[in-house]
């Protein structure tokens, strides 16, 4: 595998924990919720009002909301899927490439191939 996707392997987890840590915060949370709950009596512009619906969806749905424990298991489920997800995107880009190199290897090898590109068996045209 590459050297970039060890480096992203390895600054998965630690990703994870940073958006955790924000998106699990309780103050904030806490100040997003009670601006959410009083969205009425602020006059805000629709615009506003969407942002501050999406940033207080976008934290309940991180955990926010959760009491510590559930909070903890939840970080721990977090980091494990960052290192799993960057685990199979490497992999899954290392064997796309094998089998792309492949098919173009088929592809200018084949004798199928070398009949077409003459223009020879009917070469696409219709027959």
């Amino acid at each position: 595998m590459m050297r970039s996707s060890a480096i992203e392997r390895e600054l998965a987890p630690i990703k994870s924990k940073h958006w955790d840590s924000i998106l699990m915060d309780a103050a904030l949370f806490d100040r997003i919720d009670c601006l959410y709950r009083m969205r009425d009596q602020l006059a805000l512009s629709a615009e506003a009002q969407r942002v501050l619906e999406r940033y207080h969806t976008k934290f309940n749905r991180a955990g926010a909301a959760l009491d510590a424990a559930a909070k903890a298991r939840l970080a721990d489920i977090n980091e494990r899927l960052a290192t799993l997800g960057t685990t199979f995107q490497a992999r899954t880009c290392w064997r796309t490439s094998r089998v792309m190199r492949w098919c173009s290897t088929v592809k200018t090898t084949s004798p199928v191939f070398r009949i077409r590109a003459r223009g020879g068996a009917g070469g696409g045209r219709g027959a």
